[in-house]
């Protein structure tokens, strides 16, 4: 099964097949939608295409009112912020996250459940020594 969508990062070099061979290879081999990105803004004008495959005839993805393209297979939203290439849940409008976004969400959510753990136990072991203190006792080991 050939794939769904394809993502072109395309550049001045490429730009032939990138915009009139493929497409319509993708279009024969049953693809439904194509991106073109040209990350560096070098020929497409805006730097973010679309198209989507029906009876074999790319045609071009219509933007929506806030300028992204919307990819009906995927569910998501692709528009530009400066030169970066973002996707948003069409249906949630959330953010989707790069790899190296997500690792770092993930990395500073286990920092802040560490450091809570840590002021928990440090608040359960002061409950404790004041807790011996009402009673008398001495710590262990004093």
């Amino acid at each position: 099964k050939p794939p769904d969508v394809v993502f072109e990062v395309t550049s001045t070099s490429t730009k032939r097949e990138d915009e009139h061979d493929k497409p319509v290879l993708y279009a024969a081999m049953g693809v439904k939608e194509c991106f073109l990105y040209d990350p560096t803004a070098d020929y497409l004008e805006p730097p973010l295409h679309g198209y989507r495959f029906g009876k074999g005839v790319p045609t071009p993805i219509r933007r929506d009112k806030r300028g992204a393209l919307v990819s009906r297979c995927l569910g998501v939203s692709l528009r530009l912020e400066g030169s970066d290439l973002v996707m948003a849940d069409q249906t949630t409008g959330e953010r989707l996250l790069t790899q190296v976004e997500f690792e770092q969400a993930q990395r500073k959510a286990a920092e802040e459940k560490q450091k809570s753990v840590e002021e928990q136990l440090r608040a359960a072991q002061a409950e404790i020594a004041k807790l011996r203190r009402q009673l008398g006792q001495s710590p262990p080991g004093e």
